[in-house]
């Protein structure tokens, strides 16, 4: 659920739980409107600036002068230049071995680029997603009263089942009899994010292997759950 796509047992996976932890400890901040509130905000702080946002723009590699990056060079053959630098926000492994002449990041750090093709990515398991615009609140046993209701749920029997979907998909197959969940009802916290109040919004997510087939048959197994 946390970016680590491994079951509670599994090694790496303490920084999921370790982020539960901090969230109790500290809270958790979400901007007034939704996430697209926070999108705003910065699109309005780029023009502010006198900034141009391109969208549909693939980035074919990054320029690299003098141990610097110093911009991009899009799909079209159109660069942009940087003055202080560039700012990435995909992961390593495609931004230093597929974006970056390899010569480029010897330069600056000689053994980089070996340790990001020994680095192990499971991109066998990911989470399936459904986001479902709602005529009201929903109802959960044990959670009979509204005021009961939080942001966040997870719908799981038990640590073991957890385990066993995992499993699963580590075999190939999809865990669709019966699937833990982990919704998101956001119009919990912040009304405003829905037009009326009789129209409440929710997210629901779930552990799939990297596939298309099958998806629907898990999405109707979801919803009836």
């Amino acid at each position: 659920m946390f970016g680590n796509w491994r079951s509670p047992s599994q090694k790496g996976s303490s920084s999921g739980m370790m982020m539960v932890a901090m969230r109790h400890l500290e809270g958790i901040a979400r901007p007034k409107g939704g996430t697209g509130a926070l999108t705003e905000a910065l699109v309005k702080l780029v023009q502010a600036q006198g900034g141009k946002i391109l969208t549909d723009q693939t980035v074919k590699r990054v320029l690299v002068e003098n141990n610097q990056a110093i911009g991009v060079e899009v799909a079209s053959g159109e660069q942009y230049q940087a003055k202080k630098g560039v700012i990435s926000n995909i992961d390593a492994r495609r931004l230093f071995l597929q974006l970056v002449e390899p010569g480029a990041l010897a330069k600056v750090d000689q053994t980089l680029g070996e340790r990001l093709e020994r680095r192990t990515v499971n991109n066998n398991e990911a989470i399936l997603k459904i986001d479902c615009a709602l005529s009201g609140l929903p109802h959960f046993t044990a959670m009979a009263r509204p005021e009961d209701l939080t942001g966040t749920i997870l719908i799981a029997d038990s640590v073991r089942h957890v385990e066993e979907a995992h499993a699963l998909i580590a075999l190939g197959q999809i865990p669709d009899a019966n699937p833990s969940l982990y919704l998101d009802i956001p119009t919990v916290l912040d009304p405003t994010m829905a037009p009326l109040v009789s129209t409440p919004s929710g997210s629901n997510f779930c552990p799939l292997p990297h596939r298309r087939v099958g998806r629907d048959r898990v999405n109707g197994h979801r919803l009836d759950r």
